[in-house]
């Protein structure tokens, strides 16, 4: 084997590997590149969900608002009920009138004695 045809034949396995290597390195770039249409995709994924939470706890505040005033608006109306049956008992049957008759009956039994 002469040294010249040694040396095209090292050339030639050379241009294959770097022809391989370039292959190779084409398809790391492919992969790369669907890889990165992927993390967009996913990207886009969590910010959908994201947003769905945020609107989902807005829903559960306002819930929550409506629960509190709604429990308050019950407590109004139960004291504003009571309030009326307590007044009306006050018109109907004069207690202040009762308790003075109690005091004064008191006083006079016991200056009696």
């Amino acid at each position: 084997m002469n040294p010249q045809s040694q040396k095209i034949k090292e050339l030639k396995y050379i241009r294959n590997s770097l022809k391989n290597i370039y292959e190779t390195m084409n398809q790391i770039h492919e992969q790369m590149i669907e890889d990165e249409n992927n993390f967009e995709i996913i990207e886009n994924n969590y910010n959908n969900y994201k947003e769905e939470i945020h609107k989902g706890n807005n829903h559960i505040n306002n819930l929550k608002k409506f629960e509190y005033y709604e429990t308050l608006f019950l407590y109004f109306g139960f004291y504003f009920f009571f309030g009326c049956v307590f007044y009306v008992l006050y018109k109907r049957f004069p207690i202040h009138r009762i308790i003075l008759f109690l005091i004064n009956s008191m006083i006079s039994y016991f200056s009696s004695l």
